[in-house]
């Protein structure tokens, strides 16, 4: 018979403290032990990372919030979205340097627009809007919806704008205007496609001054970007912007809880350019920020404000590109 080994001694608390480090044993892995979470992915703030489908938000109870609530809630995340300060223009919501404020979109539109009250077969209101002779009641956004004036969607889900580029831009001009496209492809389901055999489409070219029609007409489609004074990006972002459907944002319905006009400052005719107009908001809030926004001296007599917001203190009509809700409105209205 043979004889049993000796078992093992009881455990010497000092024995693994003698020993030198690189020769303990790896505990073995618990296999219970939970796994570690992967880092979470930080959130969107630049402009071509805005999401472009802003839901309402968690739930606040069980059964769910009232619809009021939920409208209130949607608003309030949109506000802190499109008139939070970003890294990638950093004007939005400050008071702007005034060698800036000579680049906004606004100033550069009334410059090349100046006395500028007809090109051939059409005649311009607000600035920079095209209405044809025999159409006097413009467009808004509402309209557009109702009257089918929004570009169609693609199966696909993107919504592809044709166009034909004049030729008389040099390579330099078109390069700009080609970044100006990307800027909506980047940010929006929205391209501007060259033409192939559309029937609709925008033709681009340099006329009398930078104007645009308001949504599709229909055919081929006149925007003006005149080749000396108009070939900024924000300018041609604004124009694009009237081609998609949309108007100048201190027209929209609710303007009067935002800003007040000083009719007794603005030039004599020129009032029909600050007559509201029934617009689709969207459930955006209003936006001082908007490259569709005038600055508070537009079509002045004597330089003094004709726009003032009510609050005293907002700044308004600087913005040299889109911001964050020009671009949620494009999403709202064309890529839910």
């Amino acid at each position: 018979m043979r004889p049993s080994r000796p078992g093992p001694g009881p455990a010497d608390p000092l024995e693994d403290q003698n020993k030198p480090k690189d020769q303990n044993k790896p505990e073995p892995a618990n296999r219970l032990q939970p796994t570690t979470r992967p880092p979470q992915r930080p959130l969107r703030t630049t402009l071509a990372e805005t999401d472009h489908r802003l839901g309402p938000g968690p739930s606040l109870s069980t059964r769910g919030p009232s619809r009021r609530a939920r409208d209130q809630l949607t608003r309030s995340r949109l506000q802190l979205t499109c008139l939070k300060p970003q890294p990638s223009d950093p004007l939005q919501g400050q008071t702007p340097p005034q060698d800036q404020d000579d680049l906004s979109v606004s100033n550069l539109l009334e410059r090349a627009n100046k006395n500028l009250e007809r090109d051939g077969d059409s005649l311009l209101e607000d600035g920079d809007i095209a209405v044809h002779k025999t159409r006097l009641h413009k467009r808004n956004a509402a309209l557009c919806v109702v009257r089918r004036c929004k570009w169609p969607k693609h199966k696909n889900g993107r919504v592809y704008v044709p166009y034909v580029l004049a030729k008389h831009y040099s390579a330099a001009q078109k390069s700009v205007i080609f970044r100006a496209f990307k800027s909506f492809s980047d940010a929006t389901c929205v391209s501007f496609v060259p033409r192939y055999r559309q029937r609709d489409y925008l033709y681009i070219h340099s006329s009398n001054g930078c104007w645009s029609f308001i949504g599709r007409t229909g055919g081929q489609q006149k925007l003006s970007l005149k080749s000396s004074g108009c070939i900024y990006f924000g300018t041609i972002q604004h124009e694009l912007l009237h081609a998609l459907g949309f108007n100048h944002e201190h027209k929209r319905s609710d303007r009067d809880r935002y800003i007040r006009v000083l009719t007794q400052n603005i030039i004599k005719g020129k009032e029909h350019n600050f007559k509201k107009v029934r617009t689709l908001n969207q459930g955006t809030p209003y936006d001082y920020g908007s490259v569709m926004h005038y600055r508070n001296t537009a079509f002045s007599k004597n330089g003094r404000p004709t726009l003032v917001a009510r609050d005293g203190h907002s700044k308004f009509g600087y913005a040299t590109e889109m911001s964050l809700c020009d671009i949620q409105r494009v999403n709202r209205l064309y890529c839910s």
